[in-house]
């Protein structure tokens, strides 16, 4: 189905108008051949501009139509649809709120001009750190939404979290404005629900909103100052009118005298450059309004003085950007704050082997022993991250839930918190066409699980590795390729390299490449997991784990690599421009993978191979070597492989830079995570 947009884009052969989340569907006739295009009637005549989009799919052309609607004309009108049956429920909820009143001298600033009699009354909003307090308050965009998983909602929760989803599907375009035009959607306020003064309601003008306290002066300052955007959703009345008039100061907008109707959601500019309005309702009415603000001028004015700079230009037209993240890492680098807070600390993750792994003492010596571990430390998750695992979310069986390989379940849970993080839910994922791409080397749950005896096909299935990728496509109904990547310590990079070749547009003079291309969407994971000595026994033989159980990266002292798990997963989509790519983490602007060939060694790194595919990366993005500020290294703390590494980079950066280039590597603080390298 098609948003339906009037003035301000195409019309359709039939107008569907379906509200997301507001219950029934709207169909307008269809359209004779013989007859001019059809739209909604014009606002003035108790029609819309754009009605609420009917899914996902439509967000960006709602968003866009909306934005261009009060750009031009200074309001938009949005039609909505929530069942008589809420409307009711919304009035018999909002009894118990503390209902007042304005001061004369503010009352204007909230309420508009002319302003007929009324009672006001500010929703609370449970979990949010502004919540104190029944005045008004400020919620940052960013925080609150956008979050179109509406059905569970209460209807006035409903008609709330419309606003909030409207203010933040503007974010990319209000910016984009001409001259002084231009805003940030920074905060929403706080609901305000203005009804008629019932019976019995007299009380009610005793309580005086915004002037109790120096706080609650601030914030009313705060509001005029910053206020960009009034948003009124009209739930119920008689009728009436709306009159918009230009300010004084503001633009050469027309005024428009809008018919007030239940179900319409009215959006218009309310600063200096924008609209006064005139609410005059008839008889019953209630609204529910909440406005829009930009970036407080004191932030501005700190922004300005200290010169932030945001980094360098963005690569313009198609690129990969990465959408969401999800860490599980040592050290609670769970989730993306926590883990870059634990390596802004300088954490030190490496233990030594809690013993509900094993025993090292079984295992471990001090001297480098054959048939043993040469170390005794590792960086471990918590072993409730390993263990716990909700089958039931996953649709899986329990006795397959058993016999999974356990960073297979950690995998299911990173990749979807990757999807969940870039705004997807698990309802719209069936049959979407998203790619998934694993970094996978195996663990030691191969040599710990025994395959023999009943349920031998769930035994298999759950410590095949060619499963862990297309495990996650069929619980979710995901139909983009699936790819596993077992490099030894490159997968996860090598996994992300398949990512962007699958979709990157094919160039002009280039092959039709024969693997599915030009995908949209994509899920990238890495993991690795220590659930027993197997893997550090095979590691200590030919000596390339450290005796000190740590990574010494670039350091002199550096014997060999210590040990790290984790599991981490990046959310990719192609995005033509910023406008489609708001809300992104990074952009991926450039990837290559290559081969050492006949080099020294199997496992011996090739210089002149990493030079080559530094510069193929940074041929695709477009990227100059002093350009390019930082690098984060493989450092290992290997006396062979660092050297090497560095020496390549050198080769490739070291022409006519401006300053030294930064390098840096997690494995200091993580360890090795082998497979699940390239995402930490």
């Amino acid at each position: 189905m098609a948003c339906s947009v009037g003035s301000v884009a195409h019309s359709f052969a039939t107008w569907w108008a379906l509200s997301f989340g507001f219950g029934r569907a709207m169909v307008y006739r269809e359209r004779d051949e013989e007859e001019e295009d059809y739209g909604p009637p014009h606002p003035e005549d108790g029609g819309y501009d754009v009605a609420w989009p009917a899914g996902p799919d439509e967000h960006e052309e709602f968003s866009a139509a909306v934005a261009e609607t009060v750009n031009d004309k200074g309001y938009c009108v949005i039609s909505m649809e929530l069942a008589d049956e809420a409307v009711k429920e919304i009035e018999g909820s909002v009894g118990p709120m503390e209902w007042g009143i304005f001061p004369a001298e503010t009352e204007e600033e909230y309420l508009g001009v002319e302003v007929s009699d009324c009672k006001v009354a500010w929703l609370q909003y449970v979990g949010y750190q502004a919540s104190k307090g029944s005045g008004l308050r400020m919620y940052d965009i960013e925080e609150m939404g956008p979050n179109m998983q509406m059905d569970r909602l209460a209807p006035l929760e409903l008609c709330d979290r419309a606003l909030t989803n409207v203010a933040a599907l503007m974010w990319p375009y209000t910016p984009e404005y001409e001259d002084d035009k231009a805003f940030a959607v920074f905060q929403r306020t706080s609901g305000l629900v203005r009804s008629s003064i019932n019976p019995g309601d007299e009380g009610v003008r005793s309580r005086t909103f915004g002037q109790d306290e120096q706080s609650e002066l601030d914030m009313h300052i705060g509001f005029v100052d910053g206020k960009r955007l009034a948003m009124i959703f009209l739930i119920d009345n008689d009728g009436g009118e709306l009159e918009l008039f230009p300010n004084p100061t503001g633009y050469d907008y027309n005024e428009v005298t809008l018919p007030l109707s239940k179900n319409k959601l009215i959006v218009f500019r309310c600063d200096a450059l924008g609209l006064n309005y005139s609410y005059r309702p008839k008889g019953k009415h209630m609204a529910l309004q909440s406005w829009v603000l930009d970036v407080p001028s004191e932030w501005k004015d700190k922004e300005e003085a200290l010169r932030i700079l945001d980094g360098p230009e963005e690569p313009e037209g198609r690129r990969n950007n990465v959408m969401g993240v999800c860490t599980r890492y040592p050290g609670l680098g769970f989730e993306v704050q926590a883990y870059w807070n634990m390596l802004a600390a300088g954490t030190d993750t490496e233990v030594k082997i809690p013993v509900q792994r094993w025993d090292t003492d079984i295992y471990y010596r001090a001297e480098h022993t054959i048939g043993f571990s040469m170390t005794c430390h590792g960086a471990n998750l918590q072993q409730s991250e390993i263990e716990m695992f909700d089958n039931q979310f996953f649709g899986i069986d329990k006795r397959e839930a058993i016999e999974m390989a356990p960073y297979m379940r950690v995998m299911l849970e990173v990749g979807y918190e990757a999807l969940h993080n870039a705004g997807h839910r698990r309802s719209e994922l069936k049959n979407w066409k998203c790619g998934v791409f694993c970094g996978d080397s195996g663990s030691d749950w191969d040599g710990i699980h025994y395959t023999m005896g009943k349920d031998l096909d769930i035994k298999l299935a759950g410590r095949e590795r060619s499963a862990a990728a297309n495990r996650l496509s069929h619980v979710f109904g995901l139909t983009g390729p699936t790819s596993t990547a077992e490099t030894a310590c490159s997968s996860s990079l090598v996994a992300t390299g398949i990512a962007q070749m699958t979709m990157r547009s094919k160039l002009e003079d280039q092959q039709t490449p024969n693997i599915t291309t030009d995908l949209k969407h994509g899920l990238v994971i890495g993991s690795n997991l220590l659930l027993g000595p197997g893997g550090y026994i095979s590691l200590s033989g030919p000596g390339m784990l450290t005796h000190q159980g740590r990574c010494f990266t670039f350091d002199n002292s550096a014997d060999g690599f210590a040990r790290g798990e984790g599991v981490g997963s990046i959310k990719l989509k192609v995005c033509e421009d910023s406008v489609e790519a708001s809300g992104r983490v990074a952009m991926l602007i450039g990837c290559s993978i290559n081969q050492d060939g006949r080099s020294a060694s199997m496992t011996a790194p090739h210089g002149p191979s990493q030079q080559e595919v530094i510069r193929q990366s940074m041929r695709e993005a477009g990227l100059s070597p002093n350009s390019i500020t930082i690098a984060e290294c493989h450092g290992t703390g290997t006396a062979l492989g660092d050297p090497i590494e560095i020496g390549a980079l050198r080769g490739v950066m070291r022409s006519d830079r401006a300053r030294p280039i930064l390098k840096t590597s997690s494995k200091t603080n993580l360890g090795h995570l082998e497979a699940g390298a390239g995402m930490a």
